[in-house]
C-alpha cells in the first residue's frame, strides 16, 4: 500500500522503503555452510535474544548491553508503519523504547522455529501485548492483542549482528483490535457510489 502511495497508518518513526538483501551480497546459499560457523552465529543472537528477554520491563535496553552483540552501523530493517534504523541509538530511538514504553502485559510465545546457516540466523515468534497508546501512532486500547508473525533473520559479521530484517504482522494485529486495515483504506481509497 505504501508502495502505492498509500498511507494507512500515522507517520513512522524509522523509515520503510524497499530494502535491500545483505549489504555484502552473500544471502543466497549454494552450498552447505560451515557447523562451526552456524552455531556461533546462533550463539551471537541467543546471547542478544537472552538480554533482551532478561530486561524485557524495562523502558530500554542499556547501549553497551546492544554493542555486545550488534555492530556500530548495524541496521535494523522494521516493517512499514514502524521503518528502519541505522545505528544503535536510532534503533533503540525509532523501535525498541516506543515498542517497549507503548505496549504492556507482553506474553511471548515459545519460538517457533529456530535455526542458523552459515552467518545467518531465523526464527519465528509470537507474543500477546497490550496497546497502552502511542505505538505506530495509534490510540491504546484494554484489549490484550496477538502479534504474530515475527519473522527475524539476522545477519552477522565479524562476531557481531550486522543486519536484521523483522516482518510482523501488523494488519493481524489490527484486526485484532477491530482496525480492518485493508476494508477501511479500501472504503476511503476507492468508495463505492450508491443513488439513493
Amino acid at each position: 500500500m505504501n508502495e502505492a502511495g498509500v498511507h494507512p497508518l500515522p507517520p513512522e518513526t524509522g523509515h520503510y522503503f524497499v530494502y535491500p538483501g545483505p549489504r555484502d551480497h552473500n544471502g543466497l546459499l549454494f552450498e552447505d555452510q560451515p557447523e562451526k560457523k552456524s552455531r556461533q552465529s546462533m550463539a551471537i543472537v541467543e546471547k542478544m535474544v537472552h538480554g533482551l528477554f532478561s530486561i524485557n520491563g524495562g523502558k530500554s535496553t542499556p547501549q553497551d548491553m546492544l554493542h555486545e552483540t550488534w555492530s556500530e552501523d548495524m541496521i535494523w530493517y522494521g516493517p512499514s508503519g514502524i521503518g528502519a534504523s541505522y545505528t544503535i541509538p536510532r534503533y533503540q530511538l525509532q523501535h525498541q523504547i516506543p515498542f517497549r514504553t507503548n505496549l504492556s502485559d507482553k506474553r511471548e510465545n515459545e519460538l517457533k522455529a529456530y535455526f542458523a546457516e552459515g552467518d545467518f540466523v531465523c526464527f519465528y515468534s509470537s507474543m500477546d501485548v497490550t496497546p497502552d497508546g502511542g505505538w505506530l501512532g495509534l490510540p491504546g486500547g484494554k484489549n490484550s492483542a496477538h502479534l504474530r508473525g515475527d519473522i527475524d533473520i539476522y545477519y552477522c559479521k565479524d562476531g557481531k549482528i550486522s543486519e536484521n530484517w523483522c516482518f510482523i504482522d501488523l494488519p493481524y494485529w489490527l484486526h485484532e483490535q477491530g482496525l480492518e486495515i485493508f476494508d477501511r483504506t479500501a472504503s476511503i481509497c476507492n468508495p463505492q457510489i450508491t443513488n439513493n
